[in-house]
């Protein structure tokens, strides 16, 4: 079993879970914006068009569900945009492709925010934009940009007998980004080195509340940001591992 299965399978992403859809329509007279370029999984390292925790011009934390379609469809307008969401509540995703070009550049922005009546689902707060399965973007350009993280989460969690899922995620709360990396749960702890792949990207807005709320979505466990270890280098990785119980064996340990 590959470690991205159950990473999915983890975190229990909205993707999957979420069941009505419906295909936004562009608006009539969209304003102009910029692009998405050929390079789109690099340029908020350069900061176009804007800077983390923005990224192609939408701000986690600023913008409403109806504002973000609306600005997708002026950058992408020929990209189709879908909304997923749980019937009957408020939280679910809208995904976009980056590159019409490329199955695999799909951008998904969050949503989780409950609005006071279920029918101002539309000015939901978008908390999170997520850019998932990049596998080419190696962490040393990251850190060639922004320096190093401000804080590690590092996870392992027992799965079958004598194996262990590995999962790290450098984050950098004042600039309001993470970064994940999947592991294959061999047992064989991970080795923290600038030559590592970026997995997922969440953007959020740039406070520790920013993180709890958007990325402690997709972790089982309360108060994910409790879990996270401030920057020791890279260091071994169970210098920063912390516990995630087994679902079926909990006194199991999974750290090294």
């Amino acid at each position: 079993m590959h470690t991205r299965l159950l990473f999915t399978a983890l975190f229990g992403l909205i993707l999957s879970a979420c069941g009505a859809r419906e295909t936004l329509a562009p608006p009539r007279t969209p304003t102009a914006a910029p692009n998405a370029t050929p390079d789109w999984r690099r340029d908020w390292l350069r900061g176009e068009p804007c800077a983390p925790p923005c990224i192609m011009g939408i701000t986690p934390g600023t913008l409403s569900q109806t504002e973000t379609v609306t600005l997708l469809h002026e950058m992408l307008p020929a990209t189709l945009v879908e909304v997923k969401r749980k019937p009957d509540v408020s939280q679910g995703a809208i995904d976009w492709l980056a590159a019409p070009a490329d199955p695999e550049s799909v951008i998904s922005a969050l949503f989780y925010q409950k609005p006071l009546k279920l029918y101002d689902v539309p000015l939901n707060t978008v908390i999170a934009i997520r850019l998932g399965d990049m596998g080419v973007l190696p962490l040393n350009e990251v850190l060639a940009a922004y320096g190093e993280p401000s804080h590690v989460l590092a996870l392992a969690q027992p799965s079958t007998p004598g194996r262990t899922v590995f999962i790290v995620v450098f984050v950098y709360v004042s600039h309001g980004f993470s970064l994940t990396m999947d592991f294959e749960y061999d047992g064989e702890q991970p080795i923290l080195e600038t030559n590592m792949n970026v997995n997922r990207i969440h953007f959020c807005p740039p406070t520790m509340a920013g993180f709890e709320g958007a990325f402690g979505i997709f972790v089982p466990v309360p108060a994910i940001s409790t879990l996270l270890v401030p920057w020791r280098g890279f260091v071994e990785f169970a210098d920063y591992c912390r516990e995630l119980p087994s679902p079926t064996e909990p006194a199991r340990r999974g750290c090294p």
